[in-house]
């Protein structure tokens, strides 16, 4: 009988081990499926992600859809003309999530997101992002920072390294003193603004420095449910982009008076050595200071100077969304978790970028010790210890607004069309504040009401 007893039990532990290996709870195959997948990203990069998942998940098949064209704004217009055409992507990138939920194409995955280890990982304020009236419509893929290159060449030979500890007043002292100063003949320019798509670019001291000097607010002042655009923090940090206009000490060279100078009506002159700092975003970061280093010059891309409170670094995130229409719901939650913030996606991730000799510029959004590690260790093999620093303040970074709050965008699009005949950029910082105070919580609001969201 005894014999008996252990031999059933012996069958017993051999079908559950059959149970676990290849099929589904009810100890049958799991059902094939096949996925589709759309994004702007490196393409070899992601699909050896893709091989890796399907190696995981020997049952689903991914195929990357490539006729989704384009990439931020013309990518997300090209998602919503498939969806109207009946090929929707079951899992896809965007840089308009509102965008995605007006045109009824983002999945609620709350079901998934709400009992997943690592989706409870995910960093506070990123969390909070992506989810309306309770739905989780996009998961934060990547985190990126936007952070300050310094010239530490030029530096050197007119006053000093400030470290990579410094502040927003040290930074100010460097610019105000040497902006606008001739070096063996040439002149030096103090700042370069943020410009993804050219131009002078911005300064957007106002949206960084608050939450640096206010633990209360977030990014440009967001507190959860409003802007305050009359907040005093706001209103002494725009004075102080209106101060760095005034003064010249952002380059603001004409086409002409780049062609006279550098021999090129296009030329960008960071790029050409002559600046001092120039903020970026780590996507781009690496690229620079390679370019840098092969001409001997040394730049670093340094965490943003910091206020009363410290460094925070200003973060910018990008989503991904499970499709509305796929068939697999929960199949493709967990490709959209392998290729954005799974603690598994990670790990095949940094083995894979090693195996391409790819360097890290766009981070994980959740606390995963030894992915953390991983990049950090590697990071230290390179030259690149502003970045180094970066990553010891991420964790406390504050995100941005720009893709996922609904009429955030559609506020700077009216301030751009509006400024010539509302004469925003003559006016003082105080008015402004009133105005777009108003203006920007008005189109916020009429926003969720438009989405039927609250």
């Amino acid at each position: 009988m005894k014999k008996y007893f252990l031999f059933v039990l012996t069958l017993l532990a051999c079908f559950a081990l059959v149970g676990c290996g290849g099929g589904d709870a009810n100890g049958g195959e799991q059902k094939k499926t096949t996925l589709t997948y759309a994004s702007w990203g490196d393409a070899t990069l992601e699909q050896a992600m893709i091989d890796a998942f399907m190696e995981k998940y020997p049952h689903i098949k991914v195929l990357r859809d490539t006729t989704i064209t384009g990439t931020g704004n013309v990518f997300t217009e090209n998602l919503i003309k498939a969806s109207q055409a009946g090929t929707l992507p079951d899992v896809f990138v965007t840089d308009n999530v509102p965008n995605v939920i007006a045109a009824g194409i983002a999945r609620d995955v709350s079901t998934y997101w709400n009992k997943d280890p690592d989706a409870q990982l995910v960093y506070e304020k990123i969390s909070q992002t992506g989810v309306y009236n309770g739905k989780r419509l996009a998961v934060p893929s990547y985190q990126f920072v936007k952070g300050m290159l310094v010239n530490l060449t030029l530096l050197r030979q007119l006053t000093g390294d400030p470290g990579v500890n410094w502040s927003y007043e040290e930074f100010k002292d460097i610019v105000a003193n040497f902006a606008n100063t001739q070096l063996n003949g040439k002149t030096i320019y103090g700042i370069n603004g943020f410009a993804p798509n050219g131009g002078v670019g911005t300064l957007g001291f106002e949206q960084i420095m608050p939450p640096q000097d206010d633990a209360s607010l977030g990014y440009d002042t967001w507190n959860g449910t409003s802007f305050d655009y009359e907040n005093p923090l706001w209103i002494k940090y725009r004075k102080e982009t209106d101060l760095f206009f005034a003064n010249r000490w952002v380059e603001q060279l004409t086409e002409e008076e780049k062609q006279e100078e550098f021999g090129n009506p296009s030329a960008y002159p960071f790029g050409e050595g002559r600046v001092l700092f120039g903020i970026e975003g780590s996507w781009q970061a690496v690229t620079v200071m390679k370019d840098f280093a092969s001409r001997n010059i040394d730049v670093q891309f340094y965490p943003f100077p910091g206020g009363t409170l410290g460094q925070k670094m200003p973060i910018i995130l990008d989503y991904m969304c499970v499709s509305s229409k796929t068939k697999f719901p929960e199949e493709a939650y967990e490709l959209v978790k392998w290729m954005s913030f799974g603690r598994e996606g990670w790990n095949a991730r940094l083995r894979i970028m090693k195996e391409l000799n790819q360097t890290v510029t766009m981070y994980p959004v959740a606390d995963y010790p030894e992915v953390w590690n991983q990049i950090k260790d590697d990071l230290e093999e390179t030259p690149y210890y502003g970045m180094q620093a970066i990553l010891e303040l991420i964790d406390e970074g504050v995100p941005d607004c720009d893709k996922w709050l609904p009429g955030y965008g559609a506020f700077w699009g009216w301030v751009y069309e509006n400024a010539e005949t509302q004469g925003f950029w003559d006016m003082e910082a105080e008015q402004l504040a009133s105005i777009w105070s108003a203006e920007i919580n008005r189109q916020v609001q009429q926003a969720y009401r438009d989405l039927g969201l609250s």
